[in-house]
């Protein structure tokens, strides 16, 4: 939860790493998560802030700015720069897992899963979508509820089961 990382608490976490503390005692007494220890560690290896005298904390908010920005928002996907490309395949009929197969082999490097493929694709259709058929509720004949798609005139359905049309409660519950 970098976005939320506080100065205070980035001056708190580079006097851990000046004064020795491993990742773990650092992770459990600064409720953080080891990756994120790991990660400013390597931070702050990089700005040579583990040797030296501890920057003021207007200094390191600086410093922290300037070199630690965060390419994406949290809930943005890491497909978001593939959205042209997954719109473009979905509108030639791809399937979400046929694009994802296409993205793994024209993107060498690309580290993605399935599934935010699969969201990416449903992100795009929540514009585009069409409203599906009509269901209207029915019994069928042993009193149960039963949905068939709405097709013909309105007030008519028709049951799969049964090939004519049925006008909605003129012929009684159990159609």
């Amino acid at each position: 939860m970098e976005w939320r990382f506080m100065t205070m608490d980035l001056h708190e976490l580079v006097r851990r790493f000046q004064a020795g503390e491993s990742r773990n005692a650092i992770s459990r007494a600064m409720d953080l998560s080891v990756n994120t220890v790991t990660a400013y560690r390597r931070w702050a290896n990089s700005q040579n802030l583990l040797t030296g005298p501890l920057p003021d904390l207007a200094t390191l908010e600086r410093l922290r700015q300037a070199t630690r920005t965060q390419a994406r928002q949290p809930n943005e996907s890491s497909l978001e720069a593939y959205r042209a490309e997954v719109s473009q395949l979905l509108d030639s009929g791809r399937k979400p897992r046929a694009i994802w197969t296409l993205l793994q082999k024209r993107h060498l490097g690309l580290v993605t899963s399935q599934a935010a493929v699969w969201r990416l694709v449903q992100s795009i259709g929540a514009g585009q979508r069409r409203p599906g058929p009509a269901l209207a509720p029915r019994l069928c004949a042993r009193g149960h509820r039963r949905q068939l798609p709405r097709q013909g005139p309105p007030g008519a359905w028709r049951d799969r089961r049964r090939p004519r049309l049925v006008q909605a409660g003129l012929n009684g519950p159990n159609v």
